[in-house]
């Protein structure tokens, strides 16, 4: 592995062939590129997500999620523009609610599983499938006043390193490592229809031993500015930056910190009063280090039971 220097000079200067484009991605992947592990290392939240259901609800959700990135960049600048990274992810999701101490609390499950393809200049790196890492997550909410739309949630995550993994490859949907996270969401009711929801929460990342990689807290902000169209339908813009993250292999730090902001459409409706359907499309905005994505698309169908 390349030290820190070395690095930096082959993302500082521009690359003469596909071979050298390939070694920017491998080292930025290897590095913890924020944009490439599944479902992803920040914990995304949907517009709705801090709703709660009765004590008892049991539900199943599966997710689809395509994405684009195009560019791959490197402390603030293209690194390269053709740099093609494609995603196809599907996750499977239960939730069970019941109460705890008097409080709304759920005992959920996530799998993510599917495929990653990279074209363009960094076609070398090949494509990955699979399933991803196991995520376990148990929310409690401390308040939860639905008559004013006041909410408050503590959500601690746990990933599991199970998902597909070969630490010869570049491309790999499993991290080989332990990942915790510590998530807070509050909502706030305006007037009639409109609802501010907020998330703020910090990952904590075990080593991959396998490449000796270790990386920092990562942080990440997002909100969601909701507006009931009706009793069944809501429409959601939202923003979310992602910061922190800096990777090391063998001690020697990557000065790959991660600043990522995004911006994203949500629409969702009940198809009926036991399934929801929702869509949302997303980009980024802007990226410091890592894979921007050019377009997200995200389908999800809830079912209750």
């Amino acid at each position: 592995m390349k030290t820190k220097k070395l690095v930096a000079k082959k993302i500082n200067h521009k690359p003469k062939n596909k071979s050298k484009f390939a070694s920017i991605a491998i080292n930025v992947i290897l590095a913890g590129s924020a944009e490439v592990s599944l479902p992803s290392y920040a914990i995304d939240i949907d517009a709705g997500d801090w709703d709660t259901a009765p004590a008892g609800t049991d539900m199943a959700i599966i997710y689809a999620q395509h994405v684009n990135r195009d560019q791959l960049f490197a402390k603030g600048n293209v690194a390269a523009n053709n740099a093609q990274l494609e995603s196809n992810i599907s996750i499977l999701r239960y939730v069970h609610w019941t109460t705890l101490g008097g409080h709304p609390f759920a005992l959920e499950a996530l799998l993510p599983f599917g495929n990653l393809k990279a074209d363009g200049d960094i076609s070398s790196l090949g494509n990955a499938s699979g399933i991803g890492d196991a995520v376990f997550l148990a929310p409690i909410w401390l308040i939860d006043n639905k008559s004013e739309r006041n909410s408050f949630a503590v959500v601690p995550y746990i990933f599991l390193p199970t998902g597909s993994y070969d630490k010869d490859k570049p491309l790999n949907l499993g991290e080989n490592r332990m990942k915790y996270d510590l998530q807070l969401g509050y909502t706030h009711g305006i007037g009639r229809a409109f609802n501010i929801e907020l998330a703020g929460d910090a990952m904590y990342f075990g080593e991959n031993t396998d490449t000796s990689l270790n990386q920092k807290l990562l942080y990440q902000a997002q909100g969601h500015l909701s507006y009931q169209w009706n009793p069944g339908t809501r429409l959601a813009i939202g923003l979310s930056h992602s910061f922190g993250g800096e990777t090391s292999i063998s001690g020697i730090d990557q000065d790959n910190k991660i600043n990522t902001t995004k911006a994203l459409f949500t629409v969702s409706t009940f198809i009926d009063q036991r399934n929801q359907f929702l869509f949302s499309y997303g980009k980024d905005l802007s990226v410091s280090n890592g894979f921007k994505e050019e377009s997200r698309f995200n389908f999800r169908l809830l079912h209750v039971f």
